[in-house]
């Protein structure tokens, strides 16, 4: 009885309830309380032991609910119909199946009485998983934490010794004694936090080690179609953490690695404390990071593990201000989820409208005009030319998606007088006529697009707030002769361009102007000769 009683004075995660001599059992409620239960998470009080009491006992009290365990005045006996020798199997959490017995930790005294083994460590998922299927279940209690209850109570109990688990996936720790035992649940519930950078607020501009972790992370971000995207999730971790798997989802863009992953200043090494799977999910998820059993064990008190990650918009991003949801939650403890935390991605156009204006009985008119070629670039030389794929889009042509290594650089409009540029970043782009409609004057300096986003949020636009959207304004400017500075609120936005009919005339410094003054001075000449002529004559 003396190494029984030892182990029960450290005992972590398990439950006894002691209680007062049976003589007295009526007259006395024995209860268990929880204390600092978690809210939404379920406690289930098992039975592993019968007791009986002596008359000591009786006079136990529990008044402080920090005092030590005590078993003075208490012996347990094995119930009836159960056997310490019985195997039972139990799926591990890593997957593989194992049997477990009661004698791996307990045996029995020639009294009856349970005695524990030397090396009994009862603080391991083995013994939990042992309890559970040789103990019978005595209540079980959905916690719904609210302004006057704040504990879980297991009520009208027997003598006995208890064990207590929660989905948290880990075990309760007896502080106090019978008859009102009185437990402190030690273990929390885990958060989540997804958070995905604007690489235009980032101090790091070198690809290979962007996803610094540090700025420009929010909520929302702008993209164009083949841009890295990198992200940030944070796991808050709980001591008694168990069973930890990080799943992540993606819409219009397709996972490309983990980068890193740090619990609070600690490099975690993959293959050792995670590993990382993208492929042949069965959970809807894009990847997920399963943390290990060993690793978990170290975590005494809330751990932030930081996830950092990447993707690639891909060509299934949703253009305009629906945007590309991205979302990431923890399986955690016994089949527990945390609440989904999300970003979303926007990727943009803009539309051009060629036209020009016509009387037509007395009213101007538009006409969309044909055959207008077009280039957009990043600079206002028009150097750094954009290359696009031509796209298929129902009810549409002339739409173009943007792919660094496209094909397509000049863009012509066709009847309909229209196109489309989709797949565009936030940011400052140049679009120049290269050659104006046949009869038209072409534009003679490029029209400067601005593609502006709405502010950044990060206290909307989550999973928890889906209708949460952005918005572009497109700003720009041709030049003066032929347009006027607007602006216009759209998705992606509309550039109308406009163009004059007439010849062009020559520039200055041109061959034709040159003629001009060599006829014009020739005439001066002429003249000049003709009234030198005419007064030597009079003379």
């Amino acid at each position: 009885m003396k190494k029984f009683n030892k182990i029960m004075a450290v005992v972590a995660a398990m439950a006894m309830t002691a209680a007062m001599s049976f003589g007295s059992f009526a007259a006395v409620d024995k209860t268990i309380t929880v204390k600092n239960a978690n809210d939404g998470q379920t406690y289930t009080l098992y039975k592993i032991f019968d007791a009986t009491t002596s008359a000591e006992r009786d006079t136990a009290k529990d008044t402080d609910e920090n005092s030590s365990v005590t078993t003075k005045g208490i012996n347990y006996t094995v119930p009836d119909q159960k056997d310490l020798t019985t195997e039972y199997t139990y799926t591990k959490a890593d997957g593989t199946t194992s049997t477990v017995k009661g004698t791996d930790w307990f045996g029995t005294d020639a009294a009856g009485n349970v005695t524990a083994n030397d090396d009994a460590d009862v603080a391991t998922e083995a013994f939990r998983e042992w309890a559970k299927q040789f103990g019978t279940e005595v209540q079980s209690v959905k916690f719904e934490a609210s302004e006057t209850s704040k504990d879980v109570v297991f009520k009208s109990l027997e003598d006995g010794y208890y064990f207590i688990t929660t989905t948290t996936g880990s075990l309760i720790t007896v502080d106090s004694v019978a008859p009102n035992a009185i437990v402190k649940d030690k273990n929390g519930v885990p958060t989540v936090e997804k958070k995905v950078q604007e690489d235009s607020l980032s101090t790091d501009t070198k690809a290979s080690t962007k996803g610094d972790g540090t700025t420009g992370y929010q909520k929302k971000n702008d993209a164009d179609l083949g841009q890295r995207v990198d992200y940030k999730t944070v796991i808050t971790a709980q001591p008694g953490a168990e069973n930890y798997v990080l799943h992540d989802t993606m819409t219009g863009l397709t996972f490309d690695a983990v980068d890193s992953i740090k619990a609070g200043n600690t490099v975690l090494k993959e293959g050792t404390d995670y590993t990382v799977a993208s492929k042949n999910l069965t959970d809807s998820c894009d990847f997920e990071v399963t943390f290990a059993k060993s690793f978990l064990d170290k975590i005494t008190e809330a751990t932030d593990i930081t996830v950092l990650y990447h993707a690639t918009v891909d060509q299934d991003a949703v253009i305009g201000s629906e945007g590309n949801p991205n979302e990431t939650w923890l399986d955690y403890g016994n089949g527990n989820h945390t609440t989904h935390r999300g970003t979303k991605t926007y990727v943009w156009e803009v539309d051009v409208k060629k036209y020009t204006k016509k009387t037509v009985d007395g009213k101007e008119v538009e006409e969309l005009l044909a055959g207008a070629e077009f280039k957009l670039s990043r600079d206002e030389k028009g150097e750094n030319v954009l290359h696009f794929d031509a796209k298929t889009v129902e009810g549409k042509t002339n739409v173009f998606s943007y792919n660094e290594k496209g094909e397509v650089t000049s863009f012509t409009t066709d009847n309909n007088g229209y196109l489309y540029f989709e797949g565009l970043d936030e940011g400052t782009y140049y679009l120049t006529e290269v050659k104006a409609p046949d009869g038209y004057n072409k534009l003679t300096s490029p029209i400067k697009v601005v593609i502006t986003s709405s502010q950044d949020n990060d206290a909307t636009d989550n999973v928890e707030n889906p209708k949460a959207t952005k918005t572009s304004t497109v700003k720009y400017n041709a030049d003066a002769k032929y347009a006027q500075e607007k602006d216009v609120t759209a998705e992606g936005g509309l550039v109308a361009v406009i163009n004059n009919a007439g010849s062009a005339l020559p520039t200055t410094g041109g061959m034709g102007t040159t003629i001009l003054y060599v006829a014009g001075a020739i005439l001066v000449i002429a003249g000049a000769a003709v009234l030198v002529i005419k007064k030597r004559h009079e003379a």
